[in-house]
């Protein structure tokens, strides 16, 4: 009789685990039955998507400092990722090793940004929906580099920048509460920098000088190596805002 009523025991717990998960299957499809009759999506939420930008930029810094930490030379890092509409190729070729976007590199996954996180009145813009890896932008302080590391005439104090512009302006302002950047009154800081002119390079191995500096003299962006800034002027990123991060300081 003992064994007989243990078995049954273990049987009416069995069915409780049944019910609890089936109880559970039908919240959570519930759940997601609601979600999609109100047209509500948690990407669309400027704090989700700064969290998923923070985040995946993370995933990238990360890959990067792993790499260098296994023998890849700076100059041998590579963005190469078959997607973006700007080439990443080097020359000469590097290995697989040496991409971030690859198993034997970086084991990164190259994800084209949302759509939810940007300013969709700039979707037939350069760069539109694209990550973006700079050879001539710098962070004044985070490096060598001081506010004038841009054109300083030395390519030795531009860092390796992580780049996504045509950000939405409150997605933009998350981004700065979620990394401690404050706010310039009720919008991002502008850069000081003009960047009227300003051409994207993307980076293939090399530096160059006279690019963009991501900064403000007044020291809201101080020993930030990632933030988000408004430009201040009609050229590219054309007054809107832009996040940045730097990979690599130098």
């Amino acid at each position: 009789m003992h064994h007989k009523g243990t078995t049954t025991q273990r049987g009416n717990v069995l069915v409780i685990i049944f019910v609890t998960i089936a109880l559970f299957a039908a919240l959570i499809f519930a759940i997601t039955q609601d979600t999609k009759s109100s047209g509500k999506n948690t990407s669309r939420d400027p704090v989700f998507a700064a969290a998923e930008i923070v985040g995946y930029a993370g995933q990238i810094g990360n890959a990067v400092d792993a790499m260098m930490l296994n023998g890849t030379d700076l100059e041998d890092i590579s963005f190469e990722n078959g997607l973006t509409a700007d080439d990443y190729s080097h020359s000469p070729a590097v290995t697989d090793n040496d991409k971030i976007f690859h198993a034997s590199g970086g084991g990164v996954t190259y994800i084209s940004p949302s759509e939810s996180w940007l300013d969709a009145s700039f979707s037939a813009m350069p760069l539109y929906q694209e990550w973006g890896l700079l050879g001539n932008a710098c962070v004044a302080n985070i490096g060598t580099g001081d506010a004038n590391c841009h054109t300083d005439g030395s390519s030795n104090s531009e860092d390796l920048v992580l780049f996504l512009t045509w950000i939405d302006k409150s997605v933009c302002l998350a981004i700065n509460r979620k990394v401690g950047i404050p706010p310039c009154g009720s919008d991002a800081c502008l850069m000081d920098d003009d960047t009227s002119g300003y051409v994207f390079l993307p980076y293939t191995g090399t530096f160059a000088d006279g690019g963009v500096a991501f900064g403000k003299s007044t020291g809201e962006f101080d020993y930030k190596h990632e933030g988000c800034t408004k430009s201040a002027d009609s050229g590219i990123p054309f007054e809107t805002y832009s996040y940045y991060k730097v990979l690599v300081p130098r």
